[in-house]
Parts: structure tokens; sequence; C-alpha cells
């Protein structure tokens, strides 16, 4: 069951992250190829996150491996630029990162939780999950509302908009 949960979290997660970001730049959201990368995400990180357990590497550089296949994958099947591609995937990293630092770390102290304890529970794993994704969702939510981008890319093409 913690298996199953983790995955689906996984995809959640990635779904996530990719779909903020690329809400924020106003790029064109293909719904199922967003659920593809998602897929690949969760696939992913199943397979770095077992293999540094498996062979006991130092936790913590698994998340550089993810996230560069994340970025690798929203790059090649939603058909984006590589500077589009790696900012929707900095951003994503971003806020999930934010998540975890301001909503999660702090729940957990409150709740007097390690996160060991954490991830052995489907409750305390999808809790943990769904107060990272806050920022995530709020971002999301935000720029679905309002129609212009939030980050206009164009302004990066265009030098006498960089100048102040």
């Amino acid at each position: 069951m913690v298996l199953s949960a983790q995955i689906f979290l996984f995809y959640i997660e990635g779904f996530l992250m990719t779909l903020s970001g690329l809400y924020l730049f106003n790029l064109p959201i293909k719904m199922k190829r967003v659920c593809i990368v998602s897929v690949l995400h969760a696939f992913f990180t199943y397979i770095v996150r077992g293999i540094f357990l498996l062979y006991h590497f130092p936790f913590g550089t698994h998340s550089l491996i993810i996230w560069f296949l994340l970025f690798l994958a929203i790059k090649n099947i939603l058909k984006l630029s590589w500077l589009q591609s790696m900012l929707v995937t900095l951003m994503g990293i971003g806020l999930l990162l934010f998540g975890e630092g301001v909503f999660l770390l702090p729940i957990m102290k409150f709740l007097g939780v390690d996160m060991v304890t954490m991830s052995q529970n489907v409750k305390t794993i999808l809790l943990a999950t769904v107060v990272t994704d806050i920022p995530m969702l709020f971002t999301i939510f935000i720029s679905s509302k309002i129609k212009n981008p939030l980050i206009d890319l164009g302004d990066l093409d265009d030098p006498q908009k960089m100048k102040m």
C-alpha cells in the first residue's frame, strides 16, 4: 500500500511541478503530454530512489538526477525550447522546495514527527505531499485566473526590455 501511494504521489508531484511552471509562463498546456511527463517523473523517482537506497549512495544527490530527467522529459515530450524547459523545471522545483521549507518542516516540528516516521504511513505521506504542494496549487490557481503570464518569456528575446 505504501509503495502504490508513493508512486501515485510522485506522479502528483511531477504533474504539479510541470503544470505550475507552464501556467507561470502562460505556455501551451497539453494535458495528455503533461500526464505522460508525470508518469515518467514517477517512474524515474521510484527507480532513482530505489537505486540510491540499494547501493547506499548519499541521499540528496538523487534529487539532481530526478530533476534533470524531469527537464529532459519536459523538453522532449512537451516540445518546448531549451530555455522554456529549463525555466518550467526550475520554477516547479523552486515551488516544491518552498513548500517543503515553509510548510512541511514547521508542521512536522509542530506534530513532533521525523521524516522516517512520516514515510512509513500512507496517511502521513499523503499529508506531507498535500502540505508540500500548497505553493504549486496556489500558483496554478492564480495563474489560471490571470490570463496574462506572470513571467513573460518574450522579454528575454527583446534586448530593449532587458535594459533598465
